[in-house]
């Protein structure tokens, strides 16, 4: 776990403005929920085209059944949010990150989003938690299978949890 670089913000708004920076689509914001979605081809990914569907939730304490949840619920909802007409797994990656903004979390949710993410063929899932202390916990390695999909991940994980410090560069 890392400890955030400035007084944790645990607000919605610092992120949809960030993502919005980064070409992102807000689909959806309300007061503890935030659903974009960018599409763009990745030459760095293998001339990959690449869904990433980001996800902020504030939550006050969060849970390894809500991560677990919400990855089956974003798996479900990915088809109508992704834009791209290639199958996946032909040229064709979706990213699903979920960053919770949270007071708490239990260890179960901290050691679930340390874990390996969840994959299927061509989808990764990448969870992240910042928590009010400041305290970061996401995946900083990376899985063999779709490994040159985790440094966006962790790119993008990191400029949702504190958009303030991330490094600028993809």
């Amino acid at each position: 776990a890392r400890l955030a670089s400035m007084t944790t913000n645990l607000g919605i708004a610092p992120r949809r403005e960030e993502l919005e920076r980064l070409g992102f689509n807000v689909l959806e914001e309300s007061g503890d929920r935030l659903l974009a979605v960018r599409n763009k081809w990745h030459l760095d990914l293998f001339v990959t085209n690449v869904t990433v569907v980001v996800q902020v939730r504030r939550v006050v304490h969060l849970t390894q059944a809500q991560i677990q949840q919400d990855y089956k619920d974003l798996k479900l909802e990915i088809g109508s949010l992704d834009p791209s007409w290639i199958p996946v797994g032909f040229q064709h990656g979706r990213c699903l990150i979920t960053t919770y903004l949270c007071d708490t979390a239990e260890e179960g949710a901290r050691k679930q989003a340390v874990a390996a993410a969840g994959a299927d063929l061509g989808t990764f899932y990448f969870p992240a938690v910042i928590e009010a202390d400041g305290r970061q916990t996401y995946k900083t390695g990376s899985a063999y299978w779709g490994a040159i999909y985790y440094p966006l991940l962790r790119y993008f994980a990191r400029r949702t949890i504190d958009p303030a410090a991330a490094p600028e560069k993809e």
